[in-house]
């Protein structure tokens, strides 16, 4: 669980502080950075599909642990 919430906090400083250093190196060093961008998205579906699942078993009623709850509306 401690994965999908640091996961959240790296992707939203990715978002805040790269992006922009990014855009702007972008023209000089595209080839770079396209790769960059492809393995945070890879990374990025990878969280989705983890969180989709604890929230699929979460709501079939198979989910008895508070914690996992309190963690998917963290997230």
């Amino acid at each position: 669980m401690a994965a999908l919430k640091q996961g959240r906090q790296f992707l939203d400083a990715f978002d805040r502080h790269c992006m922009v250093f990014l855009e702007g190196c972008f023209l000089s060093h595209s080839d770079s950075i396209i790769g960059i961008i492809k393995t945070v998205q890879l990374s990025t579906r990878a969280l989705q599909v983890r969180v989709q699942s604890v929230v699929n078993v979460c709501a079939t009623g198979r989910c008895s642990h508070e914690y996992v709850r309190i963690v998917i509306t963290m997230v």
